[in-house]
């Protein structure tokens, strides 16, 4: 038995690879917590993956709520960008919609806006990992929330809670992008909206002393992530899993993931 203390799946973009090692923590490591990174609907297929999307993809997000609301205290789900075009609006975050399905949609991240969240924090092995889908930058959050004292007690509670409140000005900063991602893009990117570019060398304080792990930006074809000092980026169509000494492993092999290469 794998011994895991947080299995965490990276963004899911319609595809499949979470099923297998998602249902054997279920069964096999009753403790286990599981993390999606969020990204779960792409309505664009890729062109190195024969998927239809637009079928699948949908069908494929059903059964992760499904297992959501069969395992609620097991199993976070985070938002993405892409899952934040149905769920906060288009005007807000707009990413490759699957129109298909978009009121349908729309109306589950409505009647089930409690099963989703924007950051989860866990201490292992003395270690405080931060989990969103893009990161969390202090600098960020100073510029749009500066008199609020935020700080890394409160950090994650005021995050999600912005997702579960009605403050629009406080939801429409969640569609803010740095310019890594556009010519026209903020000072910092948001949790659902942030390049790795701007975060790999965010320094221990701006990350609130927490080392973070985060999807959202693909940057390599191997399946294997890039960790940084402070920061990981697991985008890369692969299951991960942190064990109790609070080691970052890939799933199918538990090889330690360390560093850049």
């Amino acid at each position: 038995m794998k011994d895991i203390k947080i299995l965490f799946e990276p963004d899911v973009h319609c595809r499949d690879f979470w099923i297998k090692p998602v249902n054997e923590t279920l069964e096999n490591n009753p403790e286990a917590k599981i993390v999606f990174l969020g990204d779960y609907l792409d309505g664009y297929p890729h062109e190195w993956e024969d998927v239809d999307y637009v079928t699948y993809g949908f069908e494929n997000f059903l059964e992760i709520i499904k297992l959501k609301e069969q395992y609620k205290d097991r199993i976070i789900l985070l938002l993405g960008n892409h899952d934040s075009t149905y769920a906060i609006g288009d005007d807000i975050c707009k990413c490759r919609t699957d129109y298909k399905h978009k009121q349908q949609l729309e109306n589950i991240f409505q009647e089930k806006r409690n099963l989703f969240q924007l950051a989860y924090s866990e201490k292992i092995n003395d270690v405080d990992f931060l989990f969103s889908h893009a990161g969390i930058n202090k600098k960020w959050v100073d510029y749009n929330f500066k008199d609020l004292n935020v700080n890394k007690d409160n950090v994650v509670d005021f995050i999600n809670n912005m997702w579960l409140g009605e403050n629009y000005l406080q939801l429409n900063t969640l569609g803010q992008y740095d310019n890594y991602r556009g010519y026209f893009g903020y000072p910092y990117g948001s949790p659902i909206w942030a390049d790795i570019n701007a975060l790999y060398n965010i320094s221990k304080e701006d990350s609130y002393d927490y080392f973070q792990i985060v999807g959202h930006s693909q940057l390599r074809d191997d399946g294997k992530p890039l960790i940084f000092e402070n920061i990981g980026d697991f985008d890369c169509r692969a299951t991960f899993y942190i064990d109790n000494q609070g080691k970052i492993r890939l799933y199918d092999s538990d090889e330690e993931i360390k560093s850049v290469e």
